[in-house]
């Protein structure tokens, strides 16, 4: 909490889990924090805000260690006499680290969902095209239906595989005085059945 002029009058004990030691804040102007980077692209509006609505609300990060980031999240507010004027002003800084590390994990593991999933697609288009070459491959291995009407007078052939090809097949074969006709069922159906 700040007086009305911007100097820090009271800073409460949890403040020395942060970045900043609270005892050498007292009596120090609000600027001496230097909260780091502004995430909100309107941080230069702050106090703007604050003044004209009452609160204000950003998110900082800025480096605790070496390498370590900190995050917090700020709420500002001014307090005003009953003539409107400000009295002092208030901030609620909240640590964020952890919510941010996790945040940061969530949208790695979504990237890495993101690449396996392409992987995916890809194998899927890939497997498509095999699946769709062998069913060309069985059907030329099936004998043309006009063979059929040919050596037979009468006959009825239905062919639906579950998939695009099946474990069952047929062959004819005619020659000179026989007549040769095969009917297969696979065990197993589908496409492992087909192969």
């Amino acid at each position: 909490m700040t007086d009305e002029n911007m100097m820090i009058d009271y800073v409460n004990d949890a403040f020395k889990n942060s970045v900043f030691c609270h005892k050498e804040l007292i009596s120090e102007k609000v600027d001496m924090l230097n909260f780091g980077q502004s995430i909100d692209k309107n941080y230069n509006s702050n106090w703007r805000a604050i003044l004209e609505e009452g609160v204000w609300k950003g998110d900082f990060i800025y480096k605790k260690q070496e390498t370590e980031n900190y995050y917090t999240v700020i709420i500002s507010g001014v307090y005003e006499d009953n003539k409107s004027d400000p009295v002092n002003y208030i901030a609620i800084i909240q640590d964020i680290t952890n919510l941010k590390k996790t945040e940061n994990e969530l949208l790695q593991k979504n990237r890495e969902l993101v690449d396996v999933f392409g992987q995916l697609e890809d194998t899927h288009t890939e497997l498509l095209k095999s699946i769709n070459y062998a069913k060309k491959l069985q059907s030329a291995l099936f004998p043309n239906k006009n063979v059929l009407s040919d050596i037979f007078s009468s006959h009825l052939l239905i062919e639906k595989p579950k998939q695009s090809v099946g474990g069952d097949f047929y062959y004819v074969l005619k020659n000179d005085r026989d007549i040769y006709f095969c009917l297969g069922d696979c065990t197993g159906h589908n496409v492992h059945g087909a192969f």
